[in-house]
Order: structure tokens, then sequence, then C-alpha cells
């Protein structure tokens, strides 16, 4: 160790004693240090000395106590309010998410089904055009049946209503009425007398 003492510090380390320059800057930095300490010390006792002028008196003190106390228990109900609500809106929360759960499960039900229905109505559409042509293709059948009869109806045979197939009469009785029925069979016994 060295004998020499620093003349700003009093240690007596060789860094101190080397005076470079980082230890000037480290010395100034304690300086200004030491100052502010001093500063501060200096403004905390004239708080305190302000806080022994201003202490309040006794009535005032009772006063304010008072005016803590209230505000206190106002505190008090606040919080409970607050946790009251807390509560409620908790509630409510769990309420919307359960509506909204049910709400997308129906939303989700209703979308297969406009999907299934859609699927029919297509399929309907699709029937619907099949009859459509097959209606168009019967009405010529018709149309050209009618023409035909009307260019040469001594060409063609009344059909007799016997003489077809038993599922045919089946289903043509069943569209005829009764009156038909009775106007056919009246038509067909003159055909085989004329015949």
């Amino acid at each position: 160790m060295s004998d020499h003492v620093c003349q700003e510090c009093g240690c007596q380390c060789s860094s101190c004693v080397d005076k470079s320059s980082l230890n000037l800057h480290l010395h100034r930095e304690i300086e200004l240090l030491h100052y502010r300490t001093g500063l501060q010390t200096q403004h905390i006792h004239q708080m305190e000395a302000s806080m022994m002028v201003s202490e309040p008196k006794n009535g005032e003190v009772a006063y304010l106590r008072d005016e803590l106390q209230a505000l206190q228990s106002k505190y008090d109900r606040l919080i409970e309010s607050h946790r009251k609500i807390q509560k409620v809106n908790q509630n409510l929360e769990e309420k919307v998410l359960k509506i909204v759960d049910q709400c997308e499960t129906e939303k989700s039900t209703l979308n297969n089904e406009v999907t299934i229905l859609s699927g029919k109505l297509l399929d309907a559409k699709v029937t619907l055009c099949d009859l459509e042509d097959e209606n168009e293709r019967l009405r010529n059948d018709c149309s050209l049946a009618v023409q035909l009869l009307q260019c040469k109806p001594s060409n063609f045979v009344s059909q007799k209503l016997e003489s077809l197939p038993s599922d045919l009469k089946h289903r043509i009785r069943s569209h005829m009425t009764h009156d038909q029925l009775r106007q056919y069979e009246h038509r067909a016994r003159r055909w085989a007398t004329v015949a």
C-alpha cells in the first residue's frame, strides 16, 4: 500500500493516487451527490418546520377524522355496490353467452335445413322440367291424333274398352265418370251393330 492519501476523498487506494481522468470524473460525481444530499436534507428540515407551524388544532383534527370516516363509509358502500354490480354483470354475461350459443346452434340447424330444402327444390325443378317436356310431347301427340281423326275418321276403328289390357281398362275407368262410361258403352254397342 502507498503512503499517499488522496486530498479529495481521503483514501489510499492506488487508483485515487494515480489521478487518472476516470477517477476525476468519479470524484466530481461524488461531490455532486454530496451536494444534492445536503439540499435534500435541508428541504426535509424545512418541510418538518412548516408541518410544525401548520399543525391543526384539536377541533380541526376531530373534523378531519369525521370527514375521513364519512369518506371511508362512502368508499365501503361504493366497493359493496361495485361487487354487486360485478356479480350482476357476470350473470348477464353468462346469459348472453348462453343465448349466443343457442342462436349459433339454431343458425347451424337452419343452414342445414336450407341446404336440404334447396336440394329438394332443385330436384323438384328438374322433375317439373321433365314433366313439362313430357306434357309438351303428349300435347303434340294428341294434336297429331286429332288431325288424323279429322282427316279420315272412317279409317280408325274405335277401340272397345273390353279389348284393352286389364290394367289399362282399370286406369281408364278410374278417370271416367259414370255418365262417360255409359256413353262409351252405348257407342261401342252402336259400332258393333254397324260393323
